[in-house]
């Protein structure tokens, strides 16, 4: 759908992700399946081996790092289990000083989607 504010995919993300060009985004923000068993009513297998599910997560975050201008950002929205395994992998957006800490760190009751700025945040 495509809208004056942007487009929005609605498709499997890796087939439409592999289209787009590198560093073309400036905003990404995702909302992943969490892997629970939960029955989405459209055919997606939402219980995965762990070792198919971190692979298939690897996969869709490095293309949207791909093609995240350099100071876009990226949303991912994830319970904190999951938040823990995205860490290592969200390495590729990650900026120094951009996760809060100490006294401005969130509650663990939240689940935020958590938000990797590419490179130097443009907005501060």
């Amino acid at each position: 759908m495509t809208t004056s504010h942007g487009v929005l995919y609605d498709a499997d993300c890796l087939q439409v992700l592999e289209h787009m060009k590198s560093e073309a985004i400036d905003t990404v923000f995702a909302d992943p399946p969490f892997n629970i068993g939960k029955d989405y009513k459209n055919g997606y297998n939402d219980k995965k081996t762990k070792s198919e599910y971190l692979t298939w997560c690897r996969e869709w975050i490095l293309e949207c790092c791909r093609i995240l201008k350099p100071g876009g950002a990226f949303f991912l929205y994830a319970i904190p289990e999951l938040a823990v395994q995205f860490a290592p992998i969200m390495d590729c957006a990650y900026h120094e000083g951009n996760l809060p800490t100490g006294e401005k760190a969130l509650s663990s009751t939240l689940c935020p989607p958590l938000l990797y700025p590419r490179h130097t945040p443009r907005v501060q």
